[in-house]
């Protein structure tokens, strides 16, 4: 079983060809579960247009949320969905027609339960601007590397796909914590199961309405607004590596081998220890400008 969760949300102006990219995978047949995050534009209603003359060979549903859930869109979802193979695929991007083909042909090769690939960067209007990841090197998906570097080299969320046994070896992704390409891509790096291909197989869009904090950051209008999402910034970072922790705790307690147990926790506490101390100097420097904290 095959799935791509589509996840939308006030994308009135990119939802429609983000779907059509869906609708034409050339794997089939696939399960598409649309979830609607409450949006107050038009975006169901474009859906809903598209599904009714949609005649092709997928299987279709559409949730949508009471409420905005944010953070917890996923973790509401995930029992919903079915087990196997499921790709990301956000409600503003491009899926080229090979995506969940390729990455299907990748999990087979592999046995990874994590797995995510190159994409194009677009704009707005949906010009080519670069390639996401424009280096010519195999990217390092150890722990050890996840482990020095404080990231993931290939951990992003719009191109993610994982299978069901990830969840089912951890649990669920705990409310409140973010965001699910960390926790997902060091969750496989742990087990030796995380797989990447550098051939692009989607179009990532960069706008102004983008979630992704580095853009917002980017497009702040002021030093209070640009200091508030840098504190949101640390917050994910501490957010990441207390799930990380935990994991590292969780794996080991339930039996799984960790190579290096203790030096892997040592390792991943002192990530979280210093991201903390980050995250409070940068507090204390916002209260001393007399900046709210978010």
């Amino acid at each position: 079983m095959v799935t791509v969760y589509m996840p939308v949300y006030n994308q009135e102006a990119y939802v429609r060809d983000a779907l059509r990219s869906v609708l034409a995978q050339d794997y089939a047949p696939l399960t598409i579960f649309i979830s609607d995050d409450a949006s107050t534009d038009a975006t169901v209603a474009i859906v809903n247009e598209e599904l009714a003359a949609y005649r092709g060979p997928h299987n279709v549903t559409l949730r949508q949320n009471e409420e905005n859930l944010f953070l917890d869109h996923l973790v509401v979802n995930l029992p919903k969905l079915p087990s196997g193979l499921v790709v990301m695929a956000h409600g503003d991007d491009i899926q080229h027609p090979n995506r969940v083909s390729s990455l299907v042909a990748l999990h087979e090769r592999t046995g990874a339960l994590v797995l995510s690939s190159n994409a194009q960067v677009i704009d707005s209007e949906g010009k080519a601007l670069h390639l996401y990841r424009d280096v010519v090197e195999e990217p390092d998906l150890s722990l050890e590397a996840f482990l020095a570097n404080g990231y993931c080299a290939v951990g992003t969320g719009f191109s993610i796909a994982w299978h069901s046994d990830i969840w089912e070896i951890f649990g669920p992704k705990r409310k409140g914590t973010r965001p699910v390409d960390d926790i997902l891509s060091f969750r496989a790096a742990l087990l030796g199961k995380l797989a990447y291909v550098s051939e692009p197989l989607l179009q990532w869009r960069n706008h102004d309405r983008n979630v992704t904090l580095a853009i917002q950051l980017n497009n702040a209008g002021s030093e209070r607004e640009a200091m508030l999402i840098r504190e949101r910034m640390l917050q994910k970072q501490v957010s990441s590596w207390t799930s990380h922790v935990l994991d590292v705790i969780e794996l080991h307690r339930t039996g799984h081998t960790i190579a290096n147990y203790d030096d892997v926790l040592l390792k991943a506490h002192e990530r979280l220890l210093h991201y903390n101390e980050q995250y409070m100097e940068f507090r204390k420097d916002m209260l001393d400008q007399g900046i709210g904290i978010a």
